[in-house]
Formats: C-alpha cells, sequence, structure tokens
C-alpha cells in the first residue's frame, strides 16, 4: 500500500495551511488553518478575526486564545466539519479521490500527526475516511447524494476575497486577540515548559 507523508509539493492540498476558501457557520476563511483555529474562540467577534489571515498566523494567535471550555471534547469533530467544508470544493475533492487507497500520514504534533514515529495522526486518518465518504457519493445516484450529504453549514469558494489582505488581518486580529486576552493572573493558569 502506497503511503503518503509529506504533505507538501504535489500533497500539498492535503494541509490545513493550503491556500483554499473554506466556510463554516456563514463565516469563510482564506484556509482550513484558520477555520479550526477559529472555532477555538469563544465568540463570533473573535472567529471573524481569523477569516484573512495566513494559516501560520492563524495557528499562533489560536494558540493565544484561551480555547473554548468544550474545546477538547469538540476538536475532532470540529476538524472533520472542516475537512468536509475544505473537500466539497471539486478540484480538491478530485485531488483527494486520486490518492486512492494510499495511507495518509501527517507529520505534526503527535494528536493530529506522527512525530518521531508515535501518534495518533488523527489529521490523515480523518482525510482517509473522508475519502471512503467522497469514494461512496461519487458512486451513488444524484438524489442518494442529496439524502446523504452531512447537515453541517459549510462551503468552498476558491475564488480571491478583494476585501483585507491576510496581513492587514493577521494585524487586526493580532490586536483584537490582545484585547481580549485576560488580565494577568486572571482565567487560566498558563502551562510551563519544562
Amino acid at each position: 500500500m502506497k503511503t503518503i507523508e509529506d504533505f507538501r509539493g504535489e500533497y500539498a492540498f492535503l494541509s490545513n495551511f493550503h491556500p483554499t476558501k473554506v466556510t463554516i457557520d456563514k463565516l469563510t476563511y482564506d484556509n482550513a488553518e484558520a477555520a479550526l483555529q477559529a472555532q477555538r474562540a469563544g465568540s463570533d467577534d473573535q472567529r471573524k478575526l481569523f477569516t484573512h489571515v495566513l494559516p501560520s498566523e492563524a495557528q499562533r494567535l489560536g494558540r493565544r486564545l484561551t480555547p473554548r471550555a468544550d474545546w477538547d471534547q469538540v476538536k475532532d469533530e470540529i476538524m472533520r466539519k472542516v475537512l468536509q467544508a475544505k473537500f466539497a470544493d471539486s478540484d480538491l475533492k478530485t485531488k483527494l479521490l486520486a490518492t486512492g487507497d494510499a495511507k495518509l500520514i501527517c507529520h505534526d504534533d503527535e494528536y493530529w500527526g506522527v512525530r518521531n514515529g508515535k501518534g495518533e495522526n488523527k489529521l490523515g486518518r480523518m482525510l482517509e475516511d473522508i475519502r471512503t465518504e467522497l469514494k461512496g457519493a461519487t458512486s451513488a445516484s444524484p438524489s442518494e447524494n442529496a439524502e446523504s450529504a452531512p447537515d453541517v453549514n459549510t462551503a468552498t469558494d476558491n475564488t480571491a476575497s478583494e476585501e483585507n489582505t491576510p496581513e492587514d488581518a493577521s494585524d487586526d486580529a493580532e490586536a483584537q486577540i490582545n484585547t481580549d486576552a485576560p488580565e494577568e493572573g486572571k482565567g487560566k493558569k498558563k502551562k510551563k515548559h519544562h
């Protein structure tokens, strides 16, 4: 069985950093990473800050947020929702299906991927699951597809937005995250890194 372990180059589209419009709950983001990190936020106003940021900036801002109280319980479901929205795009769907039955391994942290030979590879496994779902959907009749479509408010659009640039949005988001951050000594305690 073929294994795809590098989500760069030919397979960059598998990465959440791949530039593609992803709509979750009526907000459109410039990439899946921004869509995912936005869902960590506790308010719609904070989620809006992620709509036009670069993926690396979204990841950084997401880590600075105090995550919503139920984040650990819902993050897998949210990742699946983001991936379903991303791969609703016909070009990305075609590319994902073209990976055949290859095992998809994300090299990231030990939760979403694999690091130093250890990890749950949740992202890779979810991509494989979505690929299987898409295979079933393409072999079903159009009426069957309409009945079995997931009940999520998602969409993708690969057209460029003319509103703010990702850099402008990152600056705005940074300022807002800093404003919304709890004051020192309040809120969650920060973990010490050893």
